[in-house]
């Protein structure tokens, strides 16, 4: 039976420590409680959200290309060996010494490689591409997939859910099923959207810094989970079919606010930015989410790789 995540987000952060993470939550200010993502007794780890100085660079949109594995057309046009550029270590099939975490989907899913990164001791491996009114999809890496993902590995799937119509996320989805049922013993974990800002977050920023919430980026839940519905209809979807190696990763609940009832640009009780634009994670955002990552793993019995 596959083990849920709902609660997670109001656990107390006293619980016993979840082993194998390679990070920890010690921000005691942050509103959305993670549980005690640590490692063993005896093991010191960093925490997996430091918040960093806001600069200008805090709200630049990484670069798309080959060597970011964020392409704006996707992989369709690329050769094999480009894709496993991303997806294999230095390119080469047969030569990954442990399982690894595969990150791929839109742009959206390019802004967790920091959080998936630091959340456990395993190789990150990505092919991304921009989504609206683009053309990237998951069959176009389905080849490459096949060569790298091997049983105990887990897919990360995300991507922005109003930029394109179900049938095309669950075209996405059904691709990524092939490879899995072609590798046995891999798992897919669907990562729910993160919610989509009113207003560009640099605008926002000294607002907050005075103190005043929610700021004019802030959009309430109630708005921002409009097109929802259908995504987890189709979600439950999967996870219902493939039980024990589909998965659903709920995010909403980590970035917003319930007490204000509103989705804003900031970590809930933090002023650090949690996006770089209104619909992309910034690296203090995706870092945040690195222990409830960790948890959600250990929570459904997949790999965190045991410690560094």
């Amino acid at each position: 039976m596959e083990r849920s995540l709902r609660g997670t987000a109001s656990s107390n952060a006293t619980q016993a420590p979840v082993p194998g993470c390679a990070c920890r939550s010690v921000n005691a200010n942050v509103k959305v409680k993670p549980p005690a993502a640590q490692a063993n007794t005896g093991q010191a780890l960093p925490d997996c959200f430091p918040e960093h100085p806001v600069t200008q660079a805090t709200f630049v949109t990484p670069v798309s290309n080959i060597n970011t594995c964020l392409m704006e057309e996707g992989f369709g046009a690329q050769p094999i060996a480009n894709k496993l550029k991303c997806l294999a270590p230095d390119g080469v099939v047969g030569t990954k010494a442990a399982n690894a975490i595969y990150l791929i989907g839109d742009s959206h899913s390019a802004m967790l490689r920091t959080g998936v990164g630091s959340a456990t001791s395993m190789p990150v491996f990505s092919a991304s591409w921009w989504g609206s009114g683009h053309a990237g999809k998951v069959a176009d890496i389905e080849d490459a997939l096949m060569q790298v993902v091997q049983p105990g590995d887990s897919i990360f799937f995300a991507m922005r859910w109003d930029a394109r119509s179900v049938t095309s996320f669950k075209a996405d989805i059904d691709v990524i099923i092939r490879v899995l049922q072609a590798k046995a013993g891999a798992h897919l974990v669907i990562v729910e959207d993160n919610p989509v800002m009113k207003s560009e977050p640099a605008t926002c920023y000294m607002t907050a810094a005075q103190g005043k919430f929610p700021t004019a980026c802030s959009r309430t839940i109630t708005d921002v989970s409009l097109h929802y519905p259908e995504y987890k209809q189709a979600v439950t979807g999967y996870t219902t079919a493939h039980p024990g190696f589909v998965h659903y990763l709920e995010t909403q609940g980590m970035l917003c606010d319930t007490t204000t009832g509103t989705c804003d640009y900031n970590v809930p009780g933090s002023w650090a930015p949690a996006y770089r634009d209104t619909d992309h994670l910034s690296e203090d955002g995706s870092r945040y989410l690195s222990p409830f990552i960790c948890s959600f793993l250990v929570d459904n019995q997949l790999s965190t790789g045991g410690l560094h």
